[in-house]
């Protein structure tokens, strides 16, 4: 499995604003309106319309970085996690591409794990 991109938000001056960890829409759209960047540890919701340009690894944003010092903090409520809807129906497209069910498991849930006998 790879490692996800990190892309870095920076504002109009090129001062680091944070990283980007989640793109959202309203629950009731498709379209995003929202990132979720992450800032010290904390995540925080920056508004699409904010966004200048973006060019694979870098997002850029219209204001200076002083503009982006109180951005609220993101909750899930009220919003769709585009990125991780995107993510899970890849996985369930590559394992219908392998035959796998979505409910696939190893083993029977009551079967007692086999003895493993370690080689002499």
């Amino acid at each position: 499995m790879t490692e996800p991109q990190t892309i870095r938000i920076v504002a109009r001056d090129g001062e680091y604003v944070g990283q980007l960890t989640h793109v959202l829409a309203p629950r009731d759209a498709e379209r995003p309106n929202a990132l979720v960047v992450e800032r010290n540890g904390d995540q925080l919701v920056l508004p699409l319309s904010e966004v200048e340009r973006s060019d694979g690894d870098c997002v850029r944003l219209n204001g200076s970085v002083a503009r982006y010092q109180e951005l609220p903090p993101f909750e899930r409520q009220g919003y769709r996690v585009l990125d991780e809807e995107i993510a899970r129906e890849d996985h369930e497209r590559r394992l219908a591409e392998l035959g796998i069910d979505e409910d696939f498991q190893i083993g029977d849930e009551e079967d007692e794990p086999a003895a493993v006998t370690p080689p002499a």
